[in-house]
């Protein structure tokens, strides 16, 4: 059976960093004084659900063999996830957006296929994984609904007309990098847009000994879960398959010169110091047609790439719309 499915449960978490407003711990102290560990506006986050995930974690990176961060600290970015998770939700709700049973029972069936089994197998493979089924089907049906949430949100601050669309140009020059498939892992120190100079400092410092480290033998994923701030630290920093219109244009860079298992060299974005390590990639084949013409454009949001790097790519798309005019 593939690797993938003992991190099936967090396969499809498309968290990004967003603000939390109206939100309040009650576990500062590390001993939760009841059942509710935060309050998100008209929602609770229950303490069983942040000790069934943080049961759940720690139980893969054992299985995994990796190192185990404190506790506490898994505890918290379990709290942290569940917070944004439960904000996102409730936006869906305000929204209408709903996943229906079919377009759940779809998804579960691509998952199971994607591991060899099939949908009615599939219900005894998570059981041995110490998974129940309804848990699994209620988790999935909540992060496919977040990713459509996140998928309209930025198309939503985008305007483009059918005619435009109609007329998209599309042109293979150039565009190789992009149409290939890249399954990435990823270790990111954050920077603050108001860090200082010396802090600023010390994260290319700490950036420049991970990469250090790994290149002396040490295990990318253990660096990843220890010490990385992405979404998916806690699965070894492991983005899997994306395309490269789904990543930024300095990941597909850097990527595209590497070869399977190699890691890059230390790098800055806006966003902070990055590494990442190419795992494999694959290409698609050549897009034949000089021209496409489509009546939607969706860019989906990842760790890397986030809401407004996706909406700089629609604008630049529209741009293109714009420039080449009527080729109907």
């Amino acid at each position: 059976m593939k690797r993938n499915l003992k991190i099936i449960a967090y396969s499809l978490v498309l968290m990004s960093s967003l603000a939390v407003p109206q939100t309040r711990d009650l576990g500062g102290t590390g001993e939760f004084i009841d059942s509710i560990a935060a309050i998100v506006n008209d929602g609770v986050v229950l303490r069983s659900e942040v000790e069934t995930q943080l049961g759940m974690i720690i139980a893969t990176l054992e299985k995994q063999g990796g190192q185990i961060p404190p506790v506490n600290t898994i505890r918290e970015e379990v709290l942290e996830r569940l917070i944004v998770q439960r904000l996102q939700l409730q936006r869906a709700d305000r929204y209408g957006i709903r996943v229906s049973d079919e377009a759940l029972n779809a998804a579960i069936a691509n998952v199971a296929k994607n591991n060899d089994v099939s949908f009615e197998e599939f219900p005894k493979i998570l059981d041995k994984e110490g998974i129940n089924y309804n848990d699994y089907r209620n988790e999935l049906r909540q992060q496919i609904t977040i990713e459509q949430l996140r998928q309209r949100e930025v198309i939503s601050r985008i305007a483009v007309s059918e005619s435009e669309l109609d007329n998209f140009l599309v042109f293979q020059k150039d565009q190789d990098k992009l149409n290939y498939e890249y399954d990435l892992s990823h270790i990111l120190i954050p920077v603050s847009s108001r860090a200082g100079d010396g802090e600023i400092n010390n994260k290319q410092d700490l950036i420049n000994e991970l990469y250090e480290e790994i290149i002396d033998g040490k295990d990318f994923d253990d660096v990843a879960v220890e010490f990385s701030k992405g979404q998916q630290a806690l699965s070894g920093g492991r983005l899997g398959w994306l395309k490269g219109e789904q990543l930024p244009d300095v990941f597909v860079q850097v990527a595209s010169e590497l070869k399977n298992g190699e890691l890059s060299l230390p790098f800055e974005t806006s966003s902070g110091f990055h590494l990442i390590k190419l795992n494999a990639v694959k290409g698609n084949e050549p897009i034949l047609e000089e021209q496409i013409k489509v009546r939607h454009i969706l860019i989906k949001t990842n760790e890397v790439l986030d809401d407004s790097a996706a909406e700089e790519k629609l604008k630049t798309i529209r741009q293109q719309i714009i420039d080449e005019g009527n080729f109907g």
